[in-house]
């Protein structure tokens, strides 16, 4: 091979390193955009409006969600076989006290996503002392973007979405994030438009 065989060579791979490097951070780069994508789609973020509906708690009393006149609600979804639900609810507790004693104005409420499970069992087990509801409608799992628990969001007066977060909570920074979020006040600003498909007066439309 001439020396000018093996320069082209050397060159053609040195080049084609360089465009194999140049694609994976290219690829690395949509990957996290896709990830962040799809965790913006997975869960409620701040400014997302949710439907309205009414349903029963477990104990039979007509509750609202979505909206409320008279205040903010903070919502904890979950399942009655989440071993992550499971290791949250001590800092759901703890919540919850400290919501009703300094923010009088929000109500806590809990969704359990698997409705025919033995949900007010579950509640009596753990000592949970805020009302739990399900969804009437297994879409509202979609239109609430809760479909993966534990997910704690808090809705302002209209059903906007103040503030997320999704995942266990036990540390303390994260549970004090949670009652920084209860403790300050609603947004003034206009709540913007729902997405189509969501109700305001306890219906949903057909949504896909």
């Amino acid at each position: 091979m001439s020396r000018l065989e093996r320069f082209l060579l050397y060159g053609g791979l040195v080049l084609a390193g360089v465009l194999i490097f140049r694609m994976m951070g290219q690829y690395e780069g949509l990957a996290g955009q896709h990830s962040d994508l799809r965790d913006r789609l997975r869960t409620p973020q701040p400014g997302y409006s949710v439907p309205t509906f009414t349903n029963r708690t477990i104990d039979g009393v007509p509750i609202t969600l979505g909206e409320r006149e008279d205040g903010r609600q903070l919502v904890f979804f979950f399942t009655t076989t989440c071993e992550f639900c499971l290791a949250s609810l001590p800092a759901w507790r703890e919540i919850a006290v400290t919501s009703e004693r300094e923010h009088a104005e929000v109500e806590v409420v809990g969704v359990a996503l698997d409705a025919d499970g033995p949900v007010a069992e579950y509640r009596d087990r753990h000592g949970l002392a805020f009302p739990i509801t399900t969804f009437p409608q297994q879409k509202l799992a979609h239109l609430y973007r809760a479909g993966s628990v534990p997910l704690v969001a808090l809705l302002d007066e209209t059903g906007r979405v103040l503030y997320a977060r999704l995942g266990v909570l036990e540390q303390r920074a994260a549970i004090d994030s949670v009652l920084t979020a209860i403790g300050q006040p609603s947004p003034v600003e206009r709540a913007p438009e729902r997405e189509e498909g969501q109700g305001r007066d306890g219906e949903v439309a057909a949504s896909g």
